[in-house]
C-alpha cells in the first residue's frame, strides 16, 4: 500500500459518486441506485487505497475500448463476492470502485484532489527507494462504504 486516505464526504457524497462514475460507461441510473444504496448507510467517509499492481497483464475491454489490468478485474471480484453478502442494502458493486487501468487511475485522481477539503486523513506508507525494476499499474480503491473504517 503507498497511500491511505479518508475523505468525509458528509455534504457531498451524491455529487462524488457521480463523478467518479464520469469516466467510466456505467449507466447513470446504475450510479443512481448506488448513490440511493449509499444514503442508507449513516458514515460518509470513503477509505481511498492506493497501490501498485507489479508485473501486471492487460486484456482488451470491448465494452471500455481499452486494455483493463487482469489483476484488478480479479481483486475486484474477490472483494466484492467476500463482502457483498455481509452488506444490507446492497446493490450491484456498490462497496468498491476500482480503476483498472492507468487511464481511469489519471481521472479518479483528478476527481480526488477536487475533493482535498474534504480529506480527513492521508498516510503515506515507505516504499522501496531506487528505480522500479518491473512495470507497475497505480491502482486506487475507493471503499464507499468504508469497511475499514469499522463496519464489518
Amino acid at each position: 500500500m503507498k497511500r491511505v486516505r479518508v475523505f468525509n464526504l458528509s455534504n457531498c457524497l451524491s455529487s462524488f459518486v457521480k463523478d467518479i462514475y464520469t469516466g467510466d460507461s456505467i449507466a447513470d441510473w446504475k450510479v443512481n441506485k448506488k448513490i440511493e444504496c449509499l444514503q442508507n448507510f449513516p458514515d460518509r467517509k470513503v477509505t481511498v487505497f492506493d497501490m501498485e499492481i507489479p508485473n501486471p497483464v492487460f486484456k482488451y475491454v470491448e465494452v471500455k475500448k481499452r486494455e483493463t489490468c487482469s489483476q484488478i478485474e480479479d481483486l475486484k471480484r474477490y472483494i466484492r463476492g467476500t463482502y457483498s453478502q455481509k452488506i444490507q442494502p446492497y446493490f450491484f458493486d456498490t462497496i468498491i470502485h476500482i480503476s483498472d487501468d492507468q487511464h481511469e487511475n489519471l481521472l479518479m485522481q483528478q476527481v480526488l484532489h477536487r475533493y482535498a477539503s474534504c480529506l480527513e486523513s492521508d498516510t503515506a506508507s515507505p516504499g522501496p527507494t531506487g528505480p522500479k525494476e518491473k512495470p507497475v499499474v497505480p491502482v486506487s480503491i475507493i471503499d464507499i462504504l468504508n469497511q475499514n473504517g469499522g463496519r464489518k
